[in-house]
């Protein structure tokens, strides 16, 4: 494995980067219960991510997209996917006919849950690997790019 990029050296930096990431994308993936990863074969991460913005009540479309940050066409299509593998339901809202919610199905809803308890694990078996103050290092980063719109500059 190559030495630590000195931390002046960004260009470097984002080579290593680059090279690092989908090492740990491919531990990710392994790291993922076999039962997951069949049901990968179908479930794309987008709808992955979908389900697991779903309360067991559901979300109103509006909601759907503003949670993914997509157009509401685009939650329209994850909608229909979502209905064609019994993973979620369109059903009408009670209080106002209008309003379309997209609500897990309980297929959809245990492997929301699944999923979400395999990524806790993988989280942890991560952080294991470390020390107390790389996590904290790591977590500090990872708070600093939430935080910041990171691409502003290049728009």
């Amino acid at each position: 494995m190559p030495a630590p990029v000195p931390p002046t050296d960004r260009d470097a930096a984002v080579t290593r980067y680059l090279q690092l990431r989908p090492l740990i994308k491919a531990r990710l993936a392994e790291a993922m219960p076999a039962d997951l990863r069949e049901e990968f074969a179908t479930v794309t991460p987008h709808q992955v991510r979908a389900l697991l913005a779903l309360p067991r009540a559901g979300l109103s479309m509006r909601q759907v997209a503003a949670a993914l940050g997509v157009t509401g066409a685009t939650a329209s299509v994850l909608a229909d996917r979502l209905e064609g593998q019994d993973l979620a339901r369109r059903e009408h809202d009670g209080e106002d006919r209008r309003v379309v919610r997209l609500v897990p199905t309980d297929r959809g809803w245990s492997l929301a849950g699944r999923v979400a308890a395999a990524e806790r694990e993988t989280a942890r078996l991560l952080f294991d690997r470390l020390s107390d103050p790389q996590v904290a290092a790591w977590l500090d980063v990872l708070e600093t790019l939430a935080a910041a719109d990171v691409l502003e500059g290049a728009r």
